[in-house]
Formats: structure tokens, sequence, C-alpha cells
């Protein structure tokens, strides 16, 4: 697949993954947070709708950052077309991810701990897993932009040599 198509594949995806955020944003928190706070078929209380929207609000401002990364991405996809993936300018963008996810991990696990000691929070055990899932994802995007850095310094201490 040669870097044009690849762009096109990268682009496509992140708008595919956009889509689903906004919708997940959109639907899913609130219907899943109404459920999980005041049960199907309830009426809620006013102590109910206040836990059910905070929750909704914070967890929609966690979403942001997500939306900050596809927007590096889209950038990594342009680069990508240009051929300039292995690029001091790519290994930025990728870094930048890294640090906006774990900023982003930090925001959601203190929430979710505030959650929890609040008694709101039934999923904290699942978003640990997540947070330990993004943790990871983040700990990947360091080593691939250190190795994308390295290549681009290879690449332009050899540029004059063929």
């Amino acid at each position: 697949m040669d870097a044009k198509k690849l762009s096109v594949v990268v682009k496509i995806s992140v708008i595919a993954m956009a889509v689903c955020g906004i919708l997940m944003c959109a639907l899913w928190l609130p219907y899943s947070t109404y459920i999980s706070v005041v049960g199907a078929g309830a009426q809620p209380t006013a102590e109910q709708n206040v836990a059910v929207w905070v929750q909704v609000a914070f967890y929609c401002a966690a979403c942001v950052p997500c939306f900050v990364i596809l927007a590096f991405v889209w950038k990594i996809a342009d680069a990508i077309k240009g051929d300039r993936a292995f690029s001091a300018e790519v290994a930025k963008l990728i870094m930048r991810a890294a640090v906006t996810l774990y900023a982003n991990i930090a925001f959601f696990m203190v929430g979710n701990i505030v959650f929890a000691a609040l008694g709101w929070n039934e999923f904290f055990f699942v978003y640990f897993v997540v947070a330990v899932i993004a943790v990871v994802v983040a700990s990947i995007f360091c080593v691939i932009a250190h190795y994308v850095s390295k290549a681009a310094y290879l690449q332009k201490e050899t540029e004059g040599l063929i």
C-alpha cells in the first residue's frame, strides 16, 4: 500500500472513531448512566438527577482529549501522505498524543475515585481496567515516538550518502 492510500485508510479510521465517540457521548453515556443510577423505568429523585448529570458531564469531558488525539492522528495521516512519516514532526505529534492520554487517564481516575467515594460509581473496577489499558496504549505511543524520532535522525544523517 502506498503512502496516499495508507493516509486515506488512517483518515477513514479517524472519522469512524470520531463518529463512534460522538454517538457514545450523545446517546450511550446519558442512557447508561441514567440506568445505572436511577434504574429502568423509575422516576429519579433530585439527588439522582444531580448524580446522573454530573457523571454525564464528567465522562463527556473525559472524552474531549480523545478527540484531540484523533486530531493528532489526522495530522500524522497528512504527514504520511506527504511521505514524512519518519520525521521529527510526527514524533512530536505522537508524544503529544501520549502526554494527552496520560493526563486524561489521571483526570479519569481521579473523577472515578471521587464518584466511588460518593457511592455513585458501580463500575469502578471496569473503569480501572480501562485506565490500565490506556496507560499501556500511552506507553506504546512513547515507544513509537522514540523510534520515529530515531528514524528521523538517521534519515537526516544519511540523506547525502547515497
